[in-house]
């Protein structure tokens, strides 16, 4: 169980880190948080259903996106889901 939180959290981190990059606030990746990295905005909805259009998994509820990456996530699956957020954001 801890080497799979281990490696949650390093997902989560490295999601909020891709995240950054691209000019967009996430929060999650610390051990007070759970399995989620959480990105705030007015109409999530609308940002999680334009990702689930691009074949991408994520949750919304009220103002909060949620990307949960699970054990089997890729880094380039992290790039693909940092890179469409973006392009949803700036759209």
């Amino acid at each position: 169980v801890a080497r799979l939180r281990r490696h949650s959290l390093e997902l989560q981190q490295r999601l909020v880190a891709l995240l950054a990059e691209r000019g967009i606030a996430a929060q999650g990746g610390t051990t007070d948080r759970g399995a989620f990295v959480v990105v705030r905005h007015c109409d999530a909805r609308a940002w999680s259903d334009a990702l689930a259009a691009r074949g991408i998994v994520t949750d919304a509820r009220g103002e909060w996106l949620r990307l949960t990456p699970d054990v089997l996530t890729t880094d380039a699956e992290l790039e693909a889901a940092a890179t469409a957020l973006a392009a949803i954001a700036g759209a």
